[in-house]
C-alpha cells in the first residue's frame, strides 16, 4: 500500500513537471528505468 502511494505521488509529480517543463522528461525516463513495471502499471490505469 505504501509503495503504491509513493508511486502515485511520483506519477503526479512527474505529470506536473512534464507539463510545466518539457526538459523534465529526463526525470521520467530515469524513474521508468528504476521501476519500469510499477510505473507502467500505474500509468496504464491512470
Amino acid at each position: 500500500m505504501n509503495q503504491n502511494n509513493n508511486t502515485k505521488l511520483i506519477i503526479d509529480a512527474l505529470s506536473m513537471a512534464i507539463k510545466n517543463k518539457p526538459k523534465q522528461q529526463k526525470c521520467y525516463y530515469t524513474l521508468t528505468k528504476a521501476q519500469p513495471t510499477e510505473l507502467m502499471n500505474t500509468l496504464s490505469y491512470s
